[in-house]
């Protein structure tokens, strides 16, 4: 049976009355409709169900792509610009409306969004060899990091053959026709480059894939949620191709028959595969660090034993797709961090059955590693293995070499879980693969933001896989490194740090810090001052432009969306074609009032560590987390402010002829509030908090900078940096 493959080449007719999407490659495959404004499909001159909208929707074409290069002779393409096609054209201009698009765009055109047509990029290499490549490519997308899956939701409902755009759910027979026009797109970072080691060629690429559950910034989004997502967990696979024909051909249309974009290899030469996977994601607690215009956030951590059902959850999913957990934490031992350290291994005790743990003086230092290991194997959370390891302390003082002590204690753990290997099956249509070896466990590394430490120690994890699958191969004899060779070591560090930055500004909004060390191997001063400039951007950034980009992550993966009443828009009502994303523009929750009523909707100004107990009301109510957040200033802490950007303070959108308001609450806020009559934002305050802030970081800044330039061993003074408060700055 030949695999459904999405249309590589879709026409767009516009009227005034539809949208038609149509590919000229496949001439007898039927045209896809969506009715304007109403938003309903059908197939030809098929009419599908119909449902009263009231607000307008989109249709969000891809217009300009980037080819990044090709994996097994499949082509590979970034997103690199997007157009909005309205389904209503508007009469009146909506502030609200075009507050919500711009958010939508800019995250757009920042995201680093990935795709192929014939290629499914959410799954690694090993999960491809399981899957029945008959289905249809969305069919196989790892729902965790199908980043549109949210925004396709009525395409994949009407292809299914059920919708809920109406009150009722209603079936009208499943459409394969449509899943041509269904394309995952990957959210993250991707490298593809031929290269060699040693005069033998081969096709080195890293994939890291960024999961859409729990996604965020980086103080808005913290530890684990009640269903056991996480923070900024990602996926990162280093891939070796040997005997790949990378660059012959040109991938063929979805409807032609030629299946998979295959392309012919080397006559006579098997096609290998090789992949190593690792993850990163923040540490599973409840815990939370709020927003207070101080350097160092407030941290809050809450009880372990609350967040042991969504830890479970977690684990669960880990252990069914990784196998074996190495959990390596690199958080300080000392400190505000050491909380979070010790939580972490709270929750190791309670999940194994019988720990036992054991602390080891590492060698030529006084730091020690924190194991705990399950004594015998029991169940299936014996499969976790925890190892701390102080980064920090460690490798102080420029002494970046004593990285490797970590990698010499998961020397045993690493030469047992292997890594996958696979060899293309010639003549397969599907292209399947000859599996020869399984990657069995995963090491799976945190710091507290999962940016900066678990880069070096990835890209160090990485290069030690490198260097065995090359040996294997016979590339390398045993003892020596893939680093031997000059020219390929630097382009693996200039990868690993080209992914250490994008995995970093898509969480904090800044490049990562330390990637002089990944791309040079040395820790130098100029490096140090890049650091200062990142750390200094980040503070800024995280407390005042992260709340418009935590909106927009909310908008896109559907976090933040309507309920209720019969004139309710859910933001999960949206849909995207193989190349094309079409969604709702999200909007505020239905605030009409109704005669004799008034409706309130309860937000917090900052966000709070999540609360296992369930409340009721009457209206329904939006829960604070899924409200669109901008971190509070000065000015809205003293009084509310009016704007048209979706804050925590205001969201509302008039309905008909109908007002509405919204009540900012405290941060236990229990019960409703009566709306405050608006005041104008106290500029003049924000402008001198800028003048403090600006004056303090330049104090504190030109103290490190003096401090790096006269000492040869700096302690990374500058990622400890305190904001010199005004009251202390010299007169």
């Amino acid at each position: 049976m030949a695999s459904t493959l999405p249309y590589r080449d879709i026409n767009v007719h516009a009227s005034s009355s539809y949208y038609a999407f149509s590919s000229p490659s496949s001439p007898n495959a039927p045209t896809l409709v969506i009715d304007r404004p109403s938003g309903d499909f059908r197939l030809s001159e098929g009419k599908v169900l119909g449902a009263k909208r009231v607000s307008n929707r989109y249709v969000v074409v891809i217009t300009k792509t980037q080819t990044m290069g090709r994996l097994r002779g499949q082509m590979v393409h970034r997103v690199v610009a997007t157009e909005f096609l309205p389904l209503r054209d508007p009469q009146v201009r909506d502030p609200d409306e075009d507050t919500y698009l711009s958010l939508l765009k800019t995250f757009l055109k920042n995201g680093p969004m990935y795709f192929s047509y014939t290629m499914d990029l959410t799954n690694s290499f090993q999960r491809q060899a399981e899957k029945d490549l008959a289905e249809p490519l969305w069919k196989r997308a790892d729902d965790r990091f199908f980043w549109n899956r949210f925004i396709q939701t009525d395409l994949i409902e009407y292809r299914l053959g059920a919708s809920q755009r109406s009150s009722l759910r209603q079936s009208v027979g499943s459409h394969p026709e449509v899943d041509p026009f269904i394309l995952p797109v990957m959210f993250g970072m991707l490298r593809i480059t031929n290269t060699s080691v040693k005069g033998n060629p081969f096709t080195f690429a890293l994939i890291t894939r960024r999961s859409r559950h729990r996604g965020g910034t980086r103080y808005f989004s913290r530890g684990i949620d009640d269903k056991g997502n996480v923070s900024n967990f990602n996926e990162t696979e280093q891939i070796v191709i040997l005997n790949d024909d990378a660059s012959a051909g040109m991938a063929g249309y979805a409807g032609d028959g030629f299946q998979n974009g295959r392309i012919p290899g080397n006559p006579g030469k098997e096609v290998h595969i090789l992949s190593y996977i690792q993850t990163r994601g923040s540490v599973p607690v409840y815990w939370a660090e709020i927003n207070t215009l101080k350097y160092t956030p407030k941290l809050q951590v809450r009880g372990v034993d609350s967040a042991v059902p969504a830890a479970k959850r977690h684990f669960d999913e880990q252990i069914k797709t990784y196998g074996d957990n190495y959990m390596v934490n690199l958080v300080n031992q000392k400190g505000r961090e050491v909380r979070v350290k010790e939580a972490y291994e709270e929750m190791t005790r309670l999940l194994v059955s019988t720990p036992a743990e054991n602390t080891m003086p590492s060698p030529s230092t006084e730091q020690q590693f924190h194991v705990v290991e399950p004594a015998e194997k029991h169940q299936e959370y014996d499969r976790l293995h925890y190892v701390y390891f102080d980064f920090h302390n460690e490798t102080k003082g420029l002494r970046w070499h004593r990285a490797q002590l970590l990698l010499d204690q998961l020397h045993q753990p690493l030469l047992k879980q292997q890594y996958f290997h696979g060899v293309d099956m010639p003549g397969d249509k599907l292209g399947r693969m000859e599996v020869r070896n399984r990657q069995t466990s995963v090491v799976r590394t945190n710091c507290m933001d999962c940016l900066d430490r678990t880069n070096v120690v990835q890209s160090m994890l990485g290069r030690w896989t490198l260097t065995r699958m090359l040996i294997d191969l016979g590339f390398l004899r045993t003892g020596e490194n893939a680093s031997d060779d000059a020219a390929f070591e630097h382009l693996f560090r200039n990868v690993w740090a080209d992914n250490a930055d994008v995995v970093s500004r898509s969480y904090s909004g800044t490049g990562a810090l330390k990637t002089d060390f990944t791309r040079t191997g040395n820790r130098t001063r100029a490096g140090m001052l890049q650091d200062l400039n990142n750390s200094c951007s980040r503070y800024l950034q995280n407390n005042f432009t992260d709340g418009p980009r935590q909106d927009a992550f909310d908008l896109f993966l559907g976090a933040y969306q309507r309920s209720g009443s019969d004139t309710t828009i859910r933001s999960e009502n949206a849909v995207v074609n193989s190349q094309r994303f079409y969604a709702d523009p999200p909007k505020p929750p239905d605030q009409t009032v109704l005669p004799g009523s008034q409706s309130t909707i309860k937000a917090a100004n900052e966000p709070t560590i999540p609360d296992t107990t369930s409340t009721t009301s009457s209206p329904p109510s939006i829960p604070a987390e899924n409200i669109p957040r901008t971190p509070p200033t000065p000015a809205e802490a003293q009084s509310s402010s009016s704007s048209s950007a979706p804050t925590s303070a205001s969201v509302g959108t008039p309905t008909g002829s109908g007002t509405s308001s919204v009540t900012p609450s405290s941060s236990s806020g229990s019960g409703e509030s009566s709306p405050k009559p608006k005041r104008k934002p106290r500029r003049w305050r924000r402008f001198f908090l800028s003048l403090i802030l600006l004056t303090g970081l330049s104090y504190a800044g030109g103290k490190t900078l003096l401090r790096i330039l006269k000492s040869e061993n700096s302690e990374d003074d500058f990622l400890r940096m305190r904001l010199v408060q005004a009251k202390h700055i010299p007169k």
